[in-house]
């Protein structure tokens, strides 16, 4: 039915928002980007996930280049110093095209910026084992990653805490990719929220 059938019958227009999608290597990342849908955090677009990581970018942007401007890839430093995943990911950040967002050492870095200002640099994953404990009172994190434990971490985000997170970001933004810790995930926030 046409619009302009639909306003003469009085029916309200739906806005039509601009699909944003994210691209993230794991399954914590999705569940905080439905997360972000289900708080409605970004009244402004809505957001579709995809796995992917550094090695499937390029394809997936190619999957969608109606929509180019309106990929990001979020990704996991993992405290990578040298070799071909640091090359790879160098191209990659430097590439000012691209809308790449990373944390170093990992996306909990980023979770545990929703509850604390967290800035220590973290060598093993299970080095995160302590503050999730305390902050989101889940157990073993690195090595119990499982839907109950993301759903109870998720549960604890709101629009505040995203907020929050942001925030305590900016604290340790300013810093490269490569250094531990690192993150801009502030700007991904940002960024998402220009996007009409």
């Amino acid at each position: 039915m046409s619009r302009k059938r639909l306003e003469r019958r009085g029916r309200p227009q739906r806005e039509i928002k601009p699909r944003v999608i994210i691209i993230g290597d794991g399954e914590t990342e999705e569940d905080y980007i439905n997360r972000l849908k289900k708080i409605d955090y970004f009244k402004n677009v809505n957001l579709k996930f995809e796995k992917g990581d550094e090695d499937n970018f390029e394809i997936k942007l190619k999957e969608h280049l109606d929509n180019i401007e309106n990929v990001f890839l979020i990704l996991d430093i993992d405290n990578v110093k040298s070799g071909d995943r640091y090359q790879k990911l160098a191209n990659l950040i430097n590439n000012t095209n691209y809308n790449i967002f990373y944390n170093n050492r990992s996306f909990e870095t980023w979770l545990l910026n929703h509850k604390i200002n967290f800035s220590s640099s973290i060598i093993y994953s299970r080095d995160y084992n302590k503050h999730i404990k305390t902050h989101f009172a889940v157990e073993s994190w690195a090595t119990n990653k499982n839907k109950n434990n993301r759903e109870k971490i998720m549960n604890q985000i709101d629009v505040e805490e995203v907020d929050l997170a942001k925030e305590n970001i900016r604290n340790i933004s300013s810093k490269s990719w490569n250094e531990n810790p690192s993150s801009n995930m502030d700007k991904f926030i940002e960024k998402i929220e220009t996007i009409k």
